[in-house]
């Protein structure tokens, strides 16, 4: 409880300026958008959004869908400002944990978008968003999945001589959590993205600025003697250099980038009816 407690907290710190540095969040929430058919997203009356932040994902669904009314779970006060104030009239009930929602109010659609990678319990997660969606409805969303910062983890190993782990899941653990929740996956796949920094210092920079400070990348690298940030740093701009790996996305070879591996998925909820 405490460490979700802290996780709020630093996002809520974090609210105001979010969004400058959220440029791959905005990009995943594109292709997520472009993964769920428009047929769901334009049926839906009323959905309800997880994570909704300051309101990234639910910018782009209600361009294209503005008459929705749309239910949130946030646990930060500071993103949950920054919502109210840009999309108030699309706003329907506002809610900081899933146990402030009632179950009798359920949802063909519920989405999320870079968000669920921060629970530990995936089968717990699915199931009480089960609870809350109609059968035959859907739970589309993306996360971050095992291989996201790869250089990043390959330089702290080195800088601290043993291996860590970073708690990105991988694929099968997802959909096997969703399959066992009571949920079918209709579709499922995983993208790389890319984005640029100057160096590996405005990376960790960037991660602060966007209320990254008690992942494993961060807590890490703050518990990192100032000789062994240097030899990181060192180890993260060689294995990241855009000289050394062309990365398409990225015009240039000066600088570094950082990796994101991410999972984008559709599950029809089978439960039963209340």
């Amino acid at each position: 409880m405490e460490e979700e407690n802290l996780v709020a907290r630093n996002f809520s710190k974090a609210a105001s300026v979010y969004e400058e540095h959220a440029v791959v969040q905005s990009a995943i929430a594109e292709n997520l958008l472009d993964f769920i058919s428009q047929e769901e997203l334009s049926s839906a009356e009323r959905i309800l959004e997880v994570g909704a932040g300051t309101g990234i994902l639910s910018e782009k669904y209600l361009a294209k869908n503005p008459i929705l009314v749309v239910d949130v779970v946030d646990s930060s006060d500071g993103m949950l400002g920054e919502l109210k104030r840009k999309f108030s009239s699309n706003l329907g009930m506002v809610a900081k944990d899933f146990s402030e929602l009632e179950k009798k109010n359920r949802y063909k659609l519920v989405l999320s978008s870079c968000c669920f990678h921060w629970f530990d319990d995936f089968p717990v997660l699915f199931s009480r968003l089960g609870e809350l969606i109609n059968p035959g409805g859907k739970l589309a969303f993306s996360i971050m999945l095992n291989g996201t910062f790869r250089e990043l983890s390959d330089s702290v190993d080195i800088a601290s001589n043993r291996k860590r782990v970073f708690g990105f899941p991988n694929r099968a653990k997802i959909e096997n959590s969703l399959i066992e929740a009571g949920f079918e996956v209709s579709s499922s796949e995983v993208k790389t993205h890319f984005e640029y920094f100057k160096n590996f210092w405005e990376f960790m920079h960037s991660l602060k600025q966007r209320g990254v400070r008690t992942s494993a990348p961060s807590s890490v690298v703050d518990s990192f003697s100032p000789t062994q940030l240097r030899q990181m740093a060192i180890n993260y701009d060689r294995a990241a250099s855009l000289k050394v790996q062309k990365v398409a996305e990225i015009a240039g070879d000066s600088g570094v980038y950082a990796r994101y591996q991410v999972g984008y998925f559709v599950a029809k909820s089978l439960g039963a009816a209340i």
